[in-house]
């Protein structure tokens, strides 16, 4: 390994650890805000010992111990290290991705000029997950932004729920959208690595993910982008291939994981669970 190699990836070992990022910490204003942020800065740490461990020293499981001191769960110690993998592979992705991206989004300038005449369906998507980011400059000077830019968007993405007045987590859903998103992994085609999905699929995902909470994402945009790009770049039709298989074991786990956990809502900075009922946020 290079000293070059050896430095990014002790650059990405830190920004593993430094999220959630600490602009968040004003923002605290109740006691499970405050130990929502900890507990999630500490598996980012977590996170960043097994990547150092792996990629860098090389050496031990950091983490094995924890396991056997029960700190940790078997099932946090499996989704830990598959994080772990997927990073990589993101980062691997990115690296080859980030030009395809940039081309895309220079012509999404040229196409916005046109959107008034788009048929209604695609305008709504266009003005939902679009529209903003064509008018602007593109905001990467390297892939590494881009892999910053989305590891930012997942750990400070999921953390800033709390600090919203109402947020409902229906795990129920997203399991089923999860095993949803599985299936159209399962029907990978030579051709195609994402198959279409039937209008009545489509609602369903839409359904079960949040339709209305969905918001415009530069990782989701880079799958997009990959997906007409790899029929002519066989290396990025290999890692997109191996980052999606790492996302289908993680989404199996974390399926498992919320199997048998409660919905819950952040009101005011405060979790709540559901009624056993289903559909309700009671407050004590």
């Amino acid at each position: 390994m290079s000293l070059k190699e050896n430095e990014m990836l002790e650059q990405i070992a830190q920004l593993i650890a430094s999220l959630p990022s600490d602009y968040h910490l004003p923002y605290l204003r109740t006691d499970d805000q405050i130990s929502e942020w900890h507990l999630s800065r500490n598996t980012q740490l977590l996170i960043a010992e097994c990547w150092k461990a792996k990629f860098i020293t090389k050496q031990g499981d950091p983490i094995a111990i924890s396991l056997d001191r029960k700190e940790i769960s078997k099932h946090k110690y499996e989704l830990i290290w598959l994080t772990v993998n997927r990073y990589k592979a993101q980062w691997e992705l990115v690296q080859i991705a980030e030009p395809y991206l940039k081309k895309t989004h220079s012509r999404l300038t040229y196409v916005s000029v046109y959107d008034k005449y788009f048929p209604k369906p695609i305008s709504k998507l266009w003005c939902k997950f679009f529209k903003s980011i064509s008018t602007k400059k593109y905001p990467f000077e390297s892939s590494y932004d881009l892999f910053e830019d989305s590891l930012k968007e997942e750990v400070d993405g999921s953390f800033s729920w709390c600090l919203r007045p109402y947020y409902d987590v229906t795990l129920k859903k997203w399991t089923k959208g999860i095993k949803q998103l599985i299936k159209v992994f399962e029907q990978e085609k030579s051709e195609e690595l994402y198959t279409q999905q039937t209008p009545i699929e489509v609602e369903k995902l839409k359904s079960n993910f949040g339709w209305d909470k969905l918001e415009f994402s530069w990782m989701g945009m880079t799958l997009i982008v990959c997906q007409f790009a790899l029929l002519s770049d066989p290396l990025l039709r290999s890692k997109l291939v191996e980052y999606n298989q790492l996302l289908q074991e993680s989404f199996k786990l974390v399926a498992t994981i919320s199997r048998k956990l409660p919905g819950f809502a952040w009101k005011r900075g405060k979790v709540v669970y559901a009624s056993k009922t289903g559909g309700v946020y009671p407050e004590d």
